[in-house]
C-alpha cells in the first residue's frame, strides 16, 4: 500500500509539473517567444508520448508564424507524426492561416492538399480565415479562386467571403473599385441582403457611392419576399441584378400565358374588314 502511495504521489506530482510546462509553452508561443516554446516541447517530449499532446504542437505552429520563423512549421508537423500523433483539421488551419498572411499560395495550396490526403476537409471557417488574410493583403484573385472553389463544390458561401473581396479590392495597389462594386452585384444574387456589405462598401467606396448602390441593391432585392429561395433557382448565378425582381420560374409561367390572348386578339379583327370589301 504504501508504495502504491508513493506511485500515485509521484505521478499526481509529474501531472502538475507537465501543467506548468505546458502553461508557459502557451505563453511563450503567444507571444512569438519560439525559443523559450520549444524548451518547454523537448520537456514534454521526453516525459514520454503519453505526455505530449497535438494542442502543444498547434502552439508552436502557431508560435513560428508570430517569430515569422514559417520554414519552421513543417519542421513540428514531423515531430507530432514522430511522438506517434496525428494533425487535426485545427493544426492545418494554423499553418494554412499562417502561410496566408504571407502570402505564401505554394505553402497554402500544398497543406489544403495535405489536409485532403489527411481525409480532413476544410471548412468554411478554413476558408473563411484564408480570405480574410487575402483581403489584408489585397489579393483579390486568390478570394476569387477560393470562391470559385466552392461553389464547385456545392457550398453555399457567407457574406464574409463577399466582404472580403471588397476589402481586398481596397487594398490592392491599385484599388480595384470596378470589381468591389460586382461583389456587391454577386453577394445579391446569392441572396444574402445587400445592407451585410454597408460597411466594407463604405471603407472601399466611399459613403455617397456605397449609399446609393445599397439603395439600388436594396430595391430589388426587397421585391423577392423570400430572397433565399434565389439561390437554389435555376441559372439564378448568371441574372444581373434588374432581374432579380421575381425568381425565374415564375417568369416562365406568365410568359406562355400571355402572347396567346395578345396575338389572336390582331388576327380576328383583320378579316371582318377585308370580307366587307
Amino acid at each position: 500500500q504504501q508504495q502504491q502511495q508513493q506511485q500515485h504521489w509521484r505521478h499526481q506530482q509529474q501531472l502538475l509539473l507537465l501543467q506548468t510546462v505546458r502553461k508557459r509553452l502557451k505563453s511563450c508561443a503567444h507571444k512569438g517567444q519560439l525559443t523559450a516554446a520549444e524548451r518547454c516541447l523537448n520537456q514534454l517530449e521526453r516525459a514520454g508520448t503519453c505526455a505530449v499532446m497535438v494542442e502543444d504542437y498547434n502552439l508552436m505552429i502557431h508560435g513560428c508564424a508570430l517569430a515569422n520563423q514559417h520554414g519552421r512549421i513543417d519542421s513540428f508537423f514531423e515531430r507530432l507524426r514522430a511522438n506517434g500523433l496525428v494533425p487535426t483539421d485545427h493544426s492545418y488551419n494554423i499553418a494554412i492561416n499562417a502561410f496566408a498572411k504571407i502570402p505564401d499560395m505554394e505553402q497554402v495550396e500544398a497543406y489544403l492538399q495535405r489536409m485532403r490526403d489527411a481525409g480532413l476537409q476544410p471548412s468554411l471557417v478554413t476558408y473563411g480565415t484564408l480570405c480574410k488574410a487575402f483581403a489584408k493583403k489585397g489579393f483579390v484573385s486568390g478570394i476569387e479562386n477560393v470562391m470559385q472553389s466552392l461553389k464547385n463544390m456545392g457550398m453555399e458561401l457567407n457574406e464574409y467571403f463577399y466582404t472580403s473581396l471588397i476589402y481586398a479590392c481596397g487594398a490592392a495597389e491599385p484599388p480595384d473599385f470596378p470589381r468591389a462594386e460586382a461583389a456587391l452585384q454577386e453577394l445579391v444574387d446569392a441572396g444574402l441582403p445587400p445592407s451585410l456589405a454597408q460597411h466594407a462598401l463604405t471603407r472601399v467606396l466611399g459613403a455617397d457611392r456605397a449609399k446609393a448602390l445599397l439603395e439600388e441593391a436594396s430595391k430589388l432585392a426587397n421585391t423577392n419576399h423570400n430572397a433565399k429561395t434565389l439561390l437554389f433557382a435555376d441559372d439564378v448565378a448568371s441574372l444581373p441584378l434588374g432581374l432579380i425582381q421575381t425568381p425565374p420560374k415564375q417568369q416562365q409561367r406568365q410568359h406562355p400565358q400571355q402572347p396567346p390572348q395578345q396575338q389572336q386578339q390582331p388576327q380576328q379583327q383583320p378579316p371582318p374588314p377585308q370580307q366587307q370589301h
